[in-house]
């Protein structure tokens, strides 16, 4: 199955990134009270980490999309929590990679984004895109901006039809 979106106009990326095609997706699902309670923000980041560089090539540029869900409001404090978080993790666990890929599915992409290039500087580029949600599992392909400012999403999501009689 495929349906294709359109990232918010609060992304942040390098144009130069684009297209990807076939990104695997790893989901987060984060929650204010997980944001506002550091160990457990940092045990959450580590454990989604630790899956990615397990299924995916770690020198990869990016390894894979980074899916971020559940958060409805985001202050700044939060934000830089989780963008502390996350930029040490994927340098940790993806130190070859140049590229980290991360999809919001509510409207926080510029900031984080911003957030993330401040922290991994000019080692590791951006992609940031908001208003996409995916599921762990899914693939994306990240076309070319549109204005300038819309980042055009195609997720896939892979289905399987059992063999009849198998009980699922």
């Amino acid at each position: 199955m495929r349906t294709t979106a359109c990232g918010g106009a609060t992304v942040h990326v390098d144009p130069t990134l684009l297209p990807s095609r076939n990104l695997p997706v790893c989901k987060l699902e984060l929650t204010l009270p997980l944001l506002e309670q550091p160990a457990s923000l940092a045990a959450a980041v580590e454990q989604t980490m630790q899956s990615g560089a397990a299924l995916f090539e770690r020198d990869a540029s990016p390894p894979f999309a980074l899916a971020l869900a559940g958060l409805e409001h985001c202050g700044y404090a939060s934000l830089q929590r989780l963008a502390d978080r996350l930029s040490e993790s994927f340098a940790a666990y993806f130190p070859d990679s140049r590229v980290m890929v991360v999809v919001c599915d509510t409207d926080i992409a510029k900031a984080l984004g911003q957030s993330l290039e401040k922290r991994l500087k000019e080692r590791t580029k951006i992609v940031c895109i908001d208003q996409i949600k995916v599921e762990h599992g899914d693939y994306i392909d990240l076309g070319e901006p549109i204005a300038g400012i819309m980042i055009p999403v195609v997720v896939k999501t892979l289905a399987f039809h059992g063999r009849e009689g198998d009980r699922r």
